[in-house]
């Protein structure tokens, strides 16, 4: 009997936690203007630094190279690799992933890439930018592959080399890619609501 009433109050609460998710996902996909296919996790490297997934759409779904892959949360990745019904996703913890993003408040410039340690690092940041801690940093107006402001990660403490001209700015993953189960594809995206979308499925 005990056994029974754990076992239906763990699958309760994994339905409640369920819904939750999705109503989060139901209420960005109405606030963003772009167009979105939702797709689940199908499997994922069994690695403490997860790199890439597999997804449960593919080029029959409209899926393409090079779509962005986000949730509510923020940027995870992007399209690697399309079969006709599954997808291989590279995560930003890929050490080949790369984006161009500024810091959301005073638009600092430069390129995030993973760290390898479940964290993400912004390059090319000049010693004396005004980066701080806390800061939110987002994909680029001027990117052709991922919707601008995007939130990609929050900076940690930026640290300044003696004999370096750049800033080391340590950045938080605004997506915990570990525990990924349901994302976004953007298929295409719009310059404001009401607009034509633009193909999102080449350009780097």
């Amino acid at each position: 009997r005990t056994t029974k009433l754990m076992l239906e109050n763990s699958q309760l609460r994994e339905a409640l936690l369920e819904n939750h998710r999705l109503r989060r996902m139901l209420d960005y996909r109405e606030r963003m203007p772009l167009s979105f296919r939702t797709a689940h996790v199908l499997s994922r490297e069994k690695d403490n630094l997860p790199t890439s997934v597999i997804i449960d759409l593919g080029f029959d779904d409209g899926v393409r190279e090079n779509m962005p892959v986000v949730t509510p949360e923020g940027l995870a990745g992007k399209i690697l690799r399309v079969n006709r019904r599954t997808s291989h996703v590279q995560l930003l913890l890929d050490r080949n992933f790369s984006a161009s993003a500024p810091s959301q408040r005073a638009r600092v410039l430069g390129i995030v890439t993973a760290s390898g340690d479940l964290g993400l690092m912004m390059t090319g940041v000049p010693r004396n930018a005004d980066v701080i801690a806390g800061e939110v940093i987002v994909t680029s107006d001027s990117s052709a592959l991922f919707p601008p402001g995007i939130r990609i990660g929050i900076v940690n403490e930026p640290k300044t080399e003696k004999s370096s001209l750049f800033l080391t700015v340590p950045l938080t993953p605004a997506v915990q890619v570990a525990r990924l189960e349901e994302v976004f594809v953007v298929t295409a995206r719009k310059d404001h609501v009401g607009a034509t979308p633009h193909d999102l499925s080449s350009g780097e």
